[in-house]
């Protein structure tokens, strides 16, 4: 009876997390690969417990998704960063890369002249020191090079990869900033399940040479 409970309670907990999962991945099918978990997690709960605790699990299990759902790119749990000053000792080049600027250390300019063009009408920004206002997240490109702070400089938004937060990381003494928080990132390795057949596939004939 106790081990029945206790795997009651463990599926319970995996399918809530997986859900979870599908609600922060920040990827481009965001919750699309959570959904069976979720329709699973509904149906354990309404047909292994009782209504009232069903029915509780369910809400408390709602309030904490929608939390995490609604106005994730302000969201500090989700992107801790949101929290934190970004500060540069060096000089940043704004370049029109998208609608916004997008802000490129000396290093990176020197990489991309070639295909970007920076606007002479606007200066460089000198000694950053701002809040992020939020995160943008353009699901179109790869999770890692998708996520960019917003920040607002003398009233001009201006946004900021991880690639450059990581550049001026190296170049300080300050702790090392992530847009994105690590339980993010490891839960949303959950949602690639449907690549697993894929890859077992492809690594079964390997281990036979």
């Amino acid at each position: 009876m106790l081990i029945k409970a206790f795997f009651k309670y463990l599926v319970t907990a995996s399918l809530f997390i997986l859900s979870l999962a599908g609600v922060v991945n920040q990827g481009v099918t965001y919750w699309l690969f959570a959904v069976p978990f979720i329709v699973l997690f509904i149906c354990v709960c309404l047909l292994f417990y009782s209504q009232k605790t069903g029915f509780t699990v369910l809400g408390i299990s709602a309030l904490v998704l929608f939390y995490f759902s609604y106005n994730q790119s302000e969201n500090p749990l989700i992107f801790p960063v949101l929290s934190k000053k970004i500060v540069s000792s060096e000089c940043l080049y704004p370049v029109k890369k998208y609608a916004e600027y997008q802000l490129l250390t000396q290093k990176q300019y020197d990489v991309l002249n070639s295909v970007v063009s920076r606007d002479d009408d606007v200066t460089m920004i000198c000694n950053l020191n701002h809040l992020p206002r939020k995160v943008i997240n353009k699901r179109n490109w790869p999770v890692n090079d998708g996520l960019f702070l917003m920040l607002n400089v003398d009233g001009v938004d201006y946004l900021m990869s991880q690639s450059t937060l990581d550049i001026i990381n190296m170049s300080s003494d300050l702790p090392e900033l992530q847009i994105q928080a690590e339980w993010v990132s490891y839960l949303s390795g959950a949602m690639y399940w449907p690549a697993i057949p894929i890859i077992v596939a492809t690594s079964i004939p390997s281990l036979y040479h």
